[in-house]
């Protein structure tokens, strides 16, 4: 198909590409060589013949992050928003692998736009999460054809825990004091200074703590609790086992 060229008010030749999508609509675009008019309309034609085709947009990463809000998940969102740094008003459809991973390295090792301090991995994990889901949406839209965060993952930044960071037993004991006294419009609560007691003599984590049930701690047996761990192998089914973990005695 020819090129056709049109000549502007300032006297400068452009060769014009058109092309019309599945539906029938025109497209088009100048360029000021008739090889690279050529190419692109080679491009758009054939993905248009293969069902590839992908409309031109203008929309940026911020107005796809505020698109996927609702009314349950725009609090969730909001610190996401503020963290998007230079992808915020790149166009949806020009955001590259390369521009996540720097976008990435920046949650974990300092952002420019929040005086270089770095995020919490697990609040730079919540939000890579959720614009993967925006990025996603958008990929099933058929605003963009590829998803740039494909392979993107977050860097592992070792911390350095000082001796003057871990809490000692008299800062244990002062938390359990603490939970079992009273104060101003505060009751004693033996729960949490049982809880604290416990995490503090096993090590076990908040979520093994918070599900721990009487029906799991055998008392007959020097205080010992089974808890139920699930381990996730890539190649095989998922695995029980059963960790007795050894509890202290209550005083």
């Amino acid at each position: 198909m020819a090129i056709p060229k049109r000549t502007t008010k300032t006297g400068t030749t452009r060769w014009v590409a058109r092309y019309r999508d599945a539906t029938g609509k025109e497209h088009s675009r100048s360029f000021n060589t008739q090889r690279a008019a050529e190419a692109y309309l080679q491009d758009h034609q054939r993905a248009v013949r293969r069902n590839e085709w992908i409309a031109p947009t203008n929309t940026t990463v911020r107005e796809r992050r505020d698109a996927a809000d609702n009314a349950s998940t725009a609090a969730s969102r909001r610190g996401l928003l503020t963290n998007l740094g230079k992808l915020a008003d790149l166009n949806v459809a020009a955001v590259k692998p390369a521009h996540i991973r720097a976008w990435l390295d920046a949650l974990i090792t300092g952002r420019p736009w929040a005086d270089d301090k770095p995020l919490a991995t697990s609040t730079a994990t919540t939000y890579a999460a959720i614009l993967h889901g925006v990025f996603t949406t958008a990929v099933n839209d058929d605003l963009i054809g590829r998803h740039p965060m494909r392979g993107a993952k977050l860097r592992k930044v070792e911390v350095a825990v000082e001796r003057a960071d871990i809490p000692t037993m008299a800062d244990f004991r002062a938390l359990i004091r603490a939970a079992e006294s009273t104060g101003v419009g505060r009751a004693a609560n033996p729960t949490l200074a049982a809880m604290v007691q416990v995490a503090a003599e096993t090590g076990l984590r908040a979520g093994e703590l918070c599900g721990l049930r009487v029906r799991n701690v055998n008392f007959l047996k020097g205080n010992t609790v089974s808890h139920l761990i699930t381990f996730t192998v890539a190649t095989a089914p998922t695995r029980y086992a059963t960790v007795p973990t050894r509890l202290p005695r209550c005083p």
